[in-house]
């Protein structure tokens, strides 16, 4: 009966401690963004899931699972289309130039219908992503941002739009 209870407290306790970190991460605001990680993840990615799980080196990592969704797909086409219609610049070979490098090949010229073309890879509607962090007593680290909807962009691009 001892051997039962000792069990149950053990699971409890790590049950406790998984949710307190999951806490700490969706209530932890990136000093850049201003806003808590679990509310703006939570309202970029469909059917968000959150675990947490002790490393082999002691330490807890929680692991946010979600799908892009249609509305931050449109947000992020739509924030490359405003960026063509404002720069008459980014009209010639720089939007070709990012089409060729985060897309598909495309000509020197790129009108806005390739454009928009090439824009349907960008943050594909329903693209799985992971994101993890290391959890401490005291702090957040950001460890990884996994996507084949993110290839080729850094963190900062990436958060730049969870979290706006």
């Amino acid at each position: 009966m001892k051997n039962h209870m000792l069990t149950v407290a053990v699971v409890l306790s790590l049950v406790a401690c998984s949710d307190g970190a999951i806490r700490q991460v969706k209530n932890y605001e990136p000093e850049e963004y201003g806003n808590p990680t679990g509310q703006a993840f939570e309202a970029t990615f469909d059917s968000p899931s959150w675990k947490s799980e002790t490393s082999k080196k002691g330490y807890t990592v929680v692991t946010f699972t979600g799908y892009i969704s249609k509305e931050t797909h449109e947000t992020v086409a739509q924030m490359y289309l405003s960026l063509y219609d404002k720069n008459p610049y980014l009209r010639g070979n720089e939007v070709a130039l990012v089409c060729r490098m985060m897309f598909a090949p495309a000509p020197e010229e790129t009108s806005k219908e390739q454009l928009q073309k090439c824009l349907e890879k960008e943050w594909k509607t329903g693209e799985e992503v992971q994101v993890s962090w290391s959890v401490t007593n005291d702090d957040v680290f950001l460890d990884s941002m996994l996507s084949d909807a993110w290839a080729g962009k850094n963190f900062d691009e990436i958060n730049d739009v969870i979290y706006n």
